[in-house]
């Protein structure tokens, strides 16, 4: 029966090391532990059990001389500290140094699931290691596996850091049992820390650039900032040269920036058949996103997108700087992403917003990048953009008060430009009629002033005024009830309608002696009102004893104004026919499961036009890791429908099959069409995928070692 030493080593330290035990004390569980005195040695044996704070001795025998300070462990011997831990047939540690030498060891880091075994390990430091005849892997392996592992690297010697790298010398990359690259040094990150250097080079391939070569270099400057270089060289399209910048100075304060430049060899042949031909050699594409928090709360944020030629994005929508991996990263760390590939004119603002009690404040340029030919001489600028809003607030007895005011300088190189004051502001009376209705009515004051810098030649006014008043009134009721379910796992439901009327009434304007900057300057003759139902299923959820969770597994909203003004308007001719009523509107969204998604919205005429627009959004996912993305949009009025969707479907455990397919349906022209196939191990992943368009076909190659990073081709 196993008995606790912890008297008799608490005895041998009191005796001959207090001074250096002054620290949490050792613990020592064996079925017999023996004190020497003459030459001051304990020796424990017997399933023995060190411990001391967070760390951990197993071994069947164990020796501590208090005199040099060293624990010999014999037989099964294994240390564990924390979630990682190191093992071996026998090994040799000193309590001062915190040093010590292992046999036969097999050493495991948990975080990256790093495995190294070698001959011999020994630690040189609290978080150091060295190694020889090593094998480095993070797939799981041990001494006795009969299979080697999937890849690994051999090492005649390696180094393991406190900064958390693996360096081996004379390594050789493994697959199995068989050799295939030689390198006399490699590094090796085993944690999440960055380091300078060389990353895994990508081999492309396609009939518009040929095949290439590209070897990133990544470069830690410190812990906050850093820059990887992407030299692309490719046979029909020379070398095209990327940088990212990245940094991250405190919490909510990052940015990245990233800049591709091509001087383009091939000769333009109208890539995608818009009988536009690029003249320009020099390609570039620069954008990036950066957040900074300022003092009391403000926040500055600036999006960059500036482009040489409107085909770039779309040529190179697939390489690490491309619009895809761009796209995807900026929403991820920064919730906001880039205009799509296609977009012909590019909009970069930079911003500075906050709030002070009652009151928003904003601050915002905007640069309007156009890519149409001849067209960015007449695009308006923003320049700036300065808005107070005073949020809605009690203000006096049972009133409320709010303000939105503009001021915006609209400027480009040719064509009208000024400036524009709009102040609007409203007060609005919740009526006392609760329980059972809400009803709010408002008025609001708008006063919009400009000074004009007219284009043309006529005696026109510089400076102009527009006043509007408008009216609202608002009522709305919420009917519930709650059906008791109990049915895997769901208590309760709750069923919520939400009928609402809304009218609306802005006067008659004359407003065509007034500039066109944008919408604000022609605000519309308004007298409707509007009606709408919204339903919601709510379930309730126990997740643990007491504790619930609420979500909302079906919203559905329908809508639909009439307008008085249209109704009782003047016909301008026999076959001139009123229409007060407009499109009905439709919107669902249905979430089953958490991993099941589905949206969808339409307007439908009640004039015999049919659906004059729509969306479907559909996401699905399984427990075995396939996934399904569709999005179908349809907009009459624009000539546009078009269809979006990425299947991964998992064929076995490990074996999915990739398939994505992009049409546009109003030409019935395919966009492009993606097909592979991703195979996924415990330690590594492997993609083929094959990317067609009706202009190029590109193919990719990609591994992902698990913890080590990428080669692709």
């Amino acid at each position: 029966m196993k008995r606790a030493g912890t008297f008799l080593l608490l005895l041998g330290i009191c005796l001959q090391a207090a001074t250096i035990w002054a620290a949490p004390p050792w613990r020592i569980l064996a079925q017999k532990i023996t004190y020497f005195d003459n030459n001051r040695i304990i020796v424990a044996e017997g399933e023995v059990e060190v411990y001391h704070q967070d760390l951990a001795i197993y071994a069947d025998r164990l020796r501590y001389d208090l005199l040099t300070e060293n624990i010999y462990a014999y037989g099964h011997l294994r240390v564990r500290s924390g979630e990682d831990w190191i093992q071996g047939q026998e090994g040799i540690f000193n309590v001062r140094t915190a040093t010590g030498t292992i046999q036969e060891a097999h050493l495991f880091i948990k975080k990256e699931n790093f495995h190294v075994l070698a001959r011999q390990i020994r630690k040189t430091g609290p978080e150091t290691y060295e190694a020889d005849q090593a094998v480095i892997t993070t797939c799981d392996t041990c001494r006795s596996c009969p299979q080697r592992p999937a890849w690994s690297f051999f090492a005649r010697r390696a180094k393991l850091t406190a900064e958390g790298y693996a360096k081996g010398y004379s390594v050789t990359f493994r697959v199995k049992d068989r050799g295939f690259l030689y390198s006399p040094y490699v590094s090796v990150a085993t944690r999440a820390h960055r380091k300078t250097g060389l990353l895994l080079p990508r081999l492309t391939g396609g009939n518009r650039h040929g095949f290439g070569l590209e070897i990133p270099f990544f470069w830690a400057i410190n812990d906050s900032l850093d820059l990887t270089f992407f030299p692309n060289y490719m046979a029909k399209r020379g070398l095209m040269t990327g940088v990212e910048f990245r940094y991250a100075w405190a919490k909510g304060s990052k940015g990245v920036f990233q800049l591709a430049y091509l001087n383009d060899k091939l000769k333009d042949d109208d890539y995608n058949d818009d009988g536009i031909l690029r003249e320009n050699k020099h390609r570039w594409w620069l954008k990036g996103k950066a957040d900074h928090r300022l003092p009391r709360g403000f926040m500055a944020k600036l999006d960059l997108d500036l482009v040489s030629d409107k085909d770039f994005p779309l040529e190179f929508r697939s390489d690490p700087l491309g619009y895809d991996k761009a796209q995807r990263m900026f929403m991820e760390e920064f919730g906001r992403g880039i205009q799509v590939d296609t977009a012909t004119i590019r909009t970069s603002t930079a911003q500075v917003s906050g709030t002070l009690g009652h009151n928003f404040l904003l601050g915002q340029l905007t640069w309007h990048d156009n890519q149409n030919p001849g067209g960015q001489k007449t695009t308006l600028q923003e320049l700036p953009l300065l808005e107070w809003r005073n949020l809605k607030h009690p203000f006096w007895g049972p009133f409320y008060f709010e303000a939105r005011n503009r001021y915006q300088y609209f400027w480009r190189e040719e064509g009208t430009k000024g400036h524009r004051l709009d102040l609007h502001s409203k007060i609005s009376l919740p009526l006392p009629t609760q329980p059972y209705l809400d009803v709010t009515l408002a008025y609001g004051l708008r006063e919009t002033l400009y000074k004009v810098d007219w284009d043309s030649l006529e005696n026109r006014k510089s400076y102009l005024d527009r006043t509007l008043y408008d009216l609202t009134a608002d009522i709305s009721t919420t009917i519930l009830r709650v059906f008791y379910l109990q049915w895997r796992g769901i208590e309760k439901v709750r069923h919520s309608l939400r009928p609402r009327l809304l009218y609306t009434y802005i006067p008659p304007k004359d407003q065509k002696d007034l500039p066109y900057f944008d919408g604000g300057d022609r605000v519309a003759t308004t007298n409707k009102i509007t009606y709408s139902l919204t339903n919601f299923l709510t379930i309730k959820r126990e997740t643990a004893p007491r504790r619930y969770a609420y979500r909302d597994v079906l919203r559905f909203k329908v809508q639909q104004s009439y307008s008085f003004r249209e109704a009782n308007r003047e016909l301008t001719s026999p076959k001139d026919r009123r229409r007060p009523y407009s499109d009905i509107y439709v919107e669902l969204e249905f979430t089953p499961h958490p991993k099941t998604y589905f949206r969808y919205d339409a307007n439908f005429s009640v004039y015999g036009q049919g659906t004059t627009s729509a969306n479907i959004i559909l996401r699905l996912q399984d427990s075995r890791g396939s996934s399904l993305r569709v999005d179908w949009r349809r907009q009459k009025s624009l000539e546009v429908e078009e269809l979006n969707s990425y299947l991964i479907y998992s064929l076995t455990p490990r074996l999915s099959l990739i398939f994505g397919y992009k049409k546009n349906l109003a030409s019935d022209e395919r966009v492009d069409t993606r097909y592979g196939l991703r195979y996924r191990s415990q330690c590594w992943q492997g993609e083929v995928t094959v990317l067609s368009t009706p202009y190029e076909t590109r193919f990719t190659f990609l591994i992902n070692l698990l913890g080590i990073g990428r080669f692709g081709l």
